[in-house]
């Protein structure tokens, strides 16, 4: 298995409370020689949330990549999920691939999200698949810029 399979069986197993971090760990910790004991051991030792997505899986090594701080994954805001949230800065990053905001609902639910975060002073924006593999130093510059404004406007 890969591990970008692998990352995405993990947290898939995680999300549907099949399996937990501790239990990844105590794999880790019984068999430490096994072959895929150095590909497991990052999800016996993670204190993020499990990601819904490929997309998601993506975001994270991104931000690391590029000099980004490590976001928050699928936690909860005012009774909603979002994908990344940059706590200092009162950002939250939304990973839009088609697969999961492809309908009308989904986007009612998007539009829905953004305005009740916004009025408790958090923005959203929204990054596609597209742009944070074809154009990833624009992307993350962009980031940086308006992580930056933030901080910024938080501090004055």
């Amino acid at each position: 298995m890969r591990p970008k399979s692998l990352s995405r069986a993990v947290n898939d197993l995680r999300r549907a409370k099949l399996v937990t971090v501790d239990e990844v760990a105590d794999v880790v910790l019984r068999f430490p020689l096994q072959s895929g004991a150095p590909l497991l051991r990052p999800h016996g030792e993670t204190t993020q949330n499990a990601t819904a997505s490929h997309f998601e899986d993506d975001f994270l090594p991104f931000c690391e990549r590029f000099g980004l701080p490590t976001p928050r994954v699928n936690i909860r805001q005012y009774g909603y999920e979002v994908d990344a949230y940059f706590e200092a800065e009162r950002l939250i990053v939304e990973c839009d691939g088609w697969d999961f905001h492809n309908d009308r609902q989904a986007f009612e639910d998007d539009r829905e999200r953004d305005a009740a975060m916004l009025e408790h002073g958090i923005v959203t924006i929204r990054i596609t698949r597209r742009r944070l593999t074809g154009q990833p130093e624009r992307e993350a510059a962009r980031l940086h810029a308006i992580l930056e404004q933030r901080r910024n406007r938080e501090a004055a």
